[in-house]
């Protein structure tokens, strides 16, 4: 999104899948309140795990904290692995500020370019309050929701999220039609 505001000339379309932009939700009062609780309920807990260095609650918290209670233990052991493998980076994100706290309707009205906004169907509602602002400030938006699924869309429903979002790029991309129908298949 980021890119796209500075050098739109970059950027053809764009997917939106619930971004984190959290700073948007501070003047709005419903928005306020589903930020204190994604804090309280997630993002602090799991921070507070990866400072004193657990780094498996620290996941397993941050994830439960987006996806529900027991969510974590559900997982194959596979995907939880994989998700260890990543609590470096979830450590860093969860004790640095925000990196699109400078992100608000100004660089959002610079986003010319078709837009997909993505929610999971059973993503927190925290998600779908952010999604509903940006799509009231880009200028050529779409919504979809991706059905059993939740903010880890691409790997809870990945068929629907991969068709919904080929279709919306290939829609608006000058490939030739047979390119095109390749990749749905596929």
């Amino acid at each position: 999104m980021l890119t796209a505001a500075a050098h739109p000339e970059l950027v053809r379309a764009l997917v939106i899948g619930e971004p984190p932009i959290f700073p948007l939700l501070k003047k709005d009062p419903e928005g306020a309140r589903l930020l204190r609780h994604f804090l309280d309920t997630a993002w602090l807990p799991s921070k507070k795990a990866f400072q004193a260095g657990d780094l498996e609650r620290g996941v397993e918290l941050f994830y439960e904290g987006i996806t529900g209670p027991g969510s974590f233990d559900k997982l194959s052991m596979s995907v939880r692995t994989g998700m260890l493998k990543n609590a470096p980076q979830m450590k860093t994100e969860t004790i640095t500020p925000n990196n699109l706290s400078h992100f608000g309707r100004r660089e959002a009205r610079k986003i010319t370019m078709p837009c997909l906004l993505l929610n999971g169907e059973k993503s927190p509602r925290i998600f779908y309050r952010i999604t509903d602002i940006l799509e009231h400030w880009l200028t050529h938006a779409e919504r979809k929701i991706i059905p059993a699924a939740s903010h880890s869309m691409h790997s809870h429903n990945p068929r629907a999220y991969n068709e919904t979002v080929l279709k919306f790029l290939l829609h608006h991309e000058a490939r030739p039609a047979a390119q095109a129908k390749a990749l749905l298949r596929e």
